[in-house]
């Protein structure tokens, strides 16, 4: 007599009719190997690349919500110097450096600057780097480029700023205000990724030296 099989049970004897990968195959282990890259899966779909943002952090609903289709937007391209203050648009920044006060000092400056140019999105700032992806009219954007670049600001010292994915003539913004990404760690995590940063720093340097 025999007995039907639970789920559990027929998963762990597939287990065994399955190929298993072949160590060959795999490169020679090195002093400092790279972490194996694994895509995360959304709904069954590999994420290969995925860019930081606050719209892709929020917890999404089992039924995703589609609008009615809309059709093409066509951009406007016609502007003259009487309307180039109409014009919408937007870019993502990186900053690498050294803030004082965990970032908080340049973090405050960025903020006033950004809200007295009535922009919207949102900044992340840290004891080493900046971050944000910030979208208002092209003047207003302008002047936060020549701001950024300049580094206007007195918490810190800015080593390199790159500026990308930039856009013109949006159909309209993503964001309604701007919004400063905190740094909700706790202290015992900090310390953990502040040591982890640091032997990363010794073995790039060990490397660079053999």
């Amino acid at each position: 007599m025999t007995f039907p099989l639970r789920l559990k049970n027929k998963w762990r004897h597939g287990l065994i009719a399955k190929p298993k990968p072949n160590p060959l195959h795999r490169p020679i282990p090195t002093l400092f190997p790279p972490p194996s890259i694994r895509p995360t899966f959304n709904r069954g779909i590999p994420i290969f690349t995925k860019q930081y943002d606050i719209l892709n952090t929020s917890m999404p609903a089992c039924k995703r919500y589609r609008p009615p289709f809309k059709g093409r937007f066509i951009p406007k391209t016609d502007y003259t110097p009487s309307d180039w203050h109409e014009m919408t648009a937007r870019f993502r920044f990186n900053i690498t450096g050294k803030f004082d006060n965990e970032g908080k000092t340049f973090e405050r400056d960025l903020e006033v600057a950004c809200k007295d140019l009535f922009l919207v999105g949102w900044i992340k700032c840290r004891s080493s780097f900046a971050a944000g992806h910030v979208q208002g009219d092209v003047i207003a954007l302008n002047y936060l480029k020549r701001w950024l670049s300049t580094n206007e600001s007195d918490g810190g010292i800015i080593d390199s700023l790159h500026c990308y994915d930039e856009n013109y003539s949006l159909e309209k913004l993503d964001y309604v205000n701007l919004r400063v990404v905190k740094d909700l760690r706790k202290p015992l995590v900090k310390q953990r990724h502040e040591k982890e940063r640091r032997d990363r720093l010794n073995a790039l340097i060990l490397t660079e030296g053999l």
